[in-house]
């Protein structure tokens, strides 16, 4: 009998279409029903091969840079270092070949890079069975069953081909970058350090010593108003100047005011403030951050638990708005889910919601909603609740109506300088009684953010009136440095990067807007970004320091180095970028856009060996006891030579024993050749004991009771 395959991008995804569709029984690693077979993925199984796939074996060496394989030459192999993955990849192997399978529904999540999942492996199996595409926006059991009716893609639509080429060359794009600028400026700038670079990550880097070395070089400069005090009827109130440049400007206007203002006019006008519209991963990001100091990574995660436990829809969505028919939907629960959860019985829903547009949704993926799903909502950890209850309120606001202000201006005039009170009276708070704020969020006041104060104010002056000042003086206004990044202030500026050129670079933005269309381009995409930035911090390129992104010693050493480079040019960047979403969207083709690349990584590389300097990146802990030559620097699981690259194994690893050591012992090894002694080590038979670790005379580490050392098995040596 002919079967379908349903294969989804990991075993919860399988776990929840099994259950949703109903009379699957497990069989091993998958499950199946009638003529189906439902199996998953564990998301990527496939990588691109490394570099020496193209240039063969051997040490990085500049000869072959920059090395930019045809494209048709790329070759893909299974993900390295992770044993279920290999097993599972053999699994599938079988299930794609199986004769018996006739048909493949693909129900990988629903975006680029689950159709980029599916298809490295399609690809690597050489598999050419027919395949349809099954697009499931949220987990809820009714959602998957009526995505599994009838498949919403069939294989070679426009749309689906598009997704699968822009993911391919996204990846190869970001290798391709990655490895070249990677391997080019370790050789140049290095004495055998590893400087990780990347197309996305580099940038942001950059983005954020920019902004710290503005934060701290920035001059104060000042600019003054006077302030003119009034009362009427026992009411204080205060007119203000206009801003002067200079303090003489203000001293001469200040000694020769007339103790009266002469009245001019009132004016006053009606503004009416729009909802926002609905959360999308990056506006969440930056609500979560400004209340609970939460990071991209942390909302991304959170976000992703609450998809699978299906309380919310998918949430690396690009678009703020939904369908009429899913506003239609929201509407049938979203007043009982907000009065249970949120205790919220009043709310009224607004006739035409700017946020219920489905011709505006340009992607794949409405915008991030409840789903109405209540189960599992009372034993959601504090982050996870934090960040379901910010979605419901933002529902609320973009639901509701606008808010409505009544603006007023009195002007008086005093020896041809004109002074002004602004008035502000809310007339209907509408959208703003539900958004979220510090109270709520428990932090502290100085954070919380301006409110919108009103200030009500009846004068019954005439044109001409005579109006009095009690008091007056003059206001010194500091100027502010640009405040440093929070992961909410740097996630809005990587995802508007035309407004950000524009604030920032203002010339760059000039250069390009004649170019390309800046309008919803961004840097990296909001599934890689958390992640990044993350990589950045794991680095010890920047640290995350009272929700401040501060770039390290090591950090800003590396900015130096490549702050002038191709590859961390913002206006290179932002074309890059609008060339893969040109592609995405099958205005450009693969073929151009490869040449274009090809020739941008030329200028990276070249870019960098035309630089004459060296740098050290990393902390220095002593000569190499082994080779006399090398350094000893921090690794990702030893301290060793940093010149392992000319075959120096010398290392010291950061567990021995299940002990964790400390740069301190290291530096005692390396200089006394023993450490003072320590507690904690485990042997083999699980008991605790104590002893000093010393650097043999081999260069071996070795353990030391009463200065009696016992060597250190080898097997400390494997890691590398």
């Amino acid at each position: 009998m002919s079967k379908i395959l349903i294969y989804a991008e990991k075993p919860s995804q399988m776990r929840a279409y099994a259950n949703a569709l109903g009379g699957f029984v497990q069989k091993g690693e998958f499950y199946v029903k009638d003529n189906f077979v439902l199996t998953s993925a564990f998301g990527h199984l496939i990588d691109l091969k490394e570099d020496t796939a193209y240039r063969g074996e051997g040490r990085w060496d500049k000869s072959y840079l920059p090395l930019l394989p045809e494209l048709k030459q790329y070759q893909y192999e299974p993900k390295r270092g992770d044993e279920g993955r290999q097993e599972r990849l053999k699994k599938l192997e079988e299930l794609f070949n199986d004769p018996d399978i006739s048909m493949i529904y693909v129900a990988t999540d629903p975006d680029r890079e689950g159709e980029l999942i599916f298809k490295y492996v399609y690809n690597y199996f050489g598999c050419k069975k027919p395949y349809k595409r099954i697009w499931v926006s949220s987990l809820e059991d009714e959602i998957i069953r009526e995505a599994f009716k009838s498949p919403k893609y069939a294989q070679g639509d426009p749309f689906i081909e598009n997704l699968s080429k822009s993911g391919y060359i996204r990846a190869i794009t970001d290798w391709l970058i990655g490895m070249n600028a990677t391997q080019a400026a370790s050789l140049q700038f290095t004495n055998g350090e590893k400087l990780s670079m990347g197309r996305v990550q580099t940038t942001i880097l950059k983005i954020i010593c920019d902004r710290y070395i503005k934060n701290k070089s920035h001059e104060k400069t000042y600019t003054y108003k006077i302030l003119a005090k009034h009362t009427y009827n026992n009411i204080e109130y205060f007119s203000e100047s206009p801003i002067f440049e200079t303090k003489e400007q203000v001293d001469n206007v200040f000694q020769n005011m007339l103790p009266n203002h002469t009245f001019l006019s009132y004016e006053k006008k009606t503004e009416k403030q729009s909802p926002p519209l609905l959360h999308v991963l990056d506006t969440l990001t930056v609500v979560a951050n400004k209340l609970y100091k939460y990071t991209a990574s942390e909302v991304l995660s959170s976000a992703q638990k609450l998809y699978e436990a299906k309380l919310i829809s998918y949430p690396r969505t690009s678009d703020p708005y939904i369908t009429e028919e899913g506003f239609k939907r929201v509407k049938g629960f979203l007043s009982k889910l907000v009065s249970d959860f949120l205790g919220v019985s009043d709310f009224e829903f607004s006739e035409n919601p700017k946020s219920v547009d489905g011709s505006k949704i340009t992607g794949s993926h409405d915008a991030l909603i409840p789903t109405g799903q209540t189960k599992g909502i009372d034993t959601l950890a504090e982050q996870e609740r934090r960040i379901y209850d910010l979605i419901l309120y933002r529902c609320l606001e973009s639901f509701s109506k606008e808010a409505i202000y009544e603006k007023g201006v009195y002007s008086f005039e005093n020896k041809e300088t004109i002074f002004k009170t602004h008035t502000n009276k809310l007339l209907d708070i509408g959208w703003k009684k539900y958004t979220p704020n510090s109270k709520s969020a428990n932090v502290s006041e100085e954070e919380e953010e301006d409110k919108d104060k009103s200030f009500v104010l009846e004068l019954p002056y005439k044109k001409g009136d005579s109006v009095n000042i009690g008091d007056k003086s003059i206001r010194e206004i500091e100027s502010k440095p640009p405040q440093l990044f929070t992961p909410g202030t740097l996630t809005d500026s990587l995802v508007n990067l035309g407004k950000f050129l524009q604030e920032q670079s203002p010339d760059v933005f000039d250069e390009l807007q004649g170019q390309i269309d800046l309008k919803g381009l961004e840097i990296g995409t909001r599934g890689t970004r958390p992640d990044i930035i993350e990589k950045l911090v794991d680095n010890k390129y920047i640290v995350l320091e009272k929700n401040k992104y501060i770039p390290t010693e090591e950090g800003l050493t590396f900015y130096n180095a490549i702050k002038d480079l191709e590859v961390v040019n913002v206006a290179q960047t932002a074309k890059l970028e609008y060339d893969l979403k040109q592609v995405s969207e099958g205005s450009l083709s693969v073929s151009q856009f490869y040449s274009n690349l090809k020739d941008y990584v030329t200028r990276i590389v070249h870019g960098i060996f035309s630089k004459d300097l060296k740098i050290t990146m990393r902390k220095i802990y002593g000569t190499c006891p082994a080779c006399k030559q090398g350094s000893i620097i921090e690794g990702k699981f030893a301290y060793g030579c940093n010149r392992w690259k000319e075959g120096c194994q010398f290392r010291i690893n950061k567990e021995i024993a299940h002990k964790k050591i400390s740069e301190k012992n290291v530096e005692d090894l390396l200089q006394k050749g023993k450490t003072s002694l320590i507690k904690g080590f485990k042997s083999k038979a699980g008991k605790d004991f104590e002893a000093f670790l010393v650097l043999k005379e081999d260069n071996e580490i070795g353990f030391s009771f009463e200065d009696k050392p016992k060597t250190v098995k080898k097997t400390f040596k494997k890691k590398k």
